[in-house]
């Protein structure tokens, strides 16, 4: 939760903190917190809920966190989900459709969050042009 806490602290708003803090996993709900006995407050809102927060989540898992960004395909993804639990594979499930209509209705309004989002952070390459 730590990059949650430095963008609430430099001001960019809980829009943006609440993207850092919901897109771990597939989200994180109290059994997930408890079951791995996460240190985070077991009555903490865990759970990707925004179009944008869904968004974030589902395109975050396709890339390597190694420093090559390479990107990942989806059976890697989908096996990586299934040791975490049976309850994240289903919620990373999402049928396809809904994510990509959320990132074209996000590329269309550019609201206010996804225009700070694209200028200010780096968000790696899949969000860069999904916005």
């Amino acid at each position: 939760m730590l990059g949650a806490a430095l963008l609430r602290s430099d001001g960019l708003g809980e829009d943006c903190a609440r993207v850092a803090e919901r897109h771990t996993g597939a989200g994180l709900s109290r059994e997930d917190i408890a079951r791995q006995h996460l240190p985070l407050d077991p009555d903490g809102d865990y759970m990707p809920q925004s179009t944008l927060e869904r968004l974030v989540c589902y395109a975050d898992k396709f890339y390597s966190k190694s420093g090559d960004m390479q990107r990942k395909p989806l059976e890697k993804v989908i096996r990586s989900m299934q040791r975490l639990s049976p309850e994240t594979l289903e919620r990373f499930m999402v049928p396809p459709s809904r994510v990509w209509r959320a990132g074209v209705s996000l590329r269309k309004r550019k609201t206010h969050i996804t225009a700070r989002m694209k200028t200010e952070f780096s968000c790696g390459p899949f969000l860069r042009d999904c916005l």
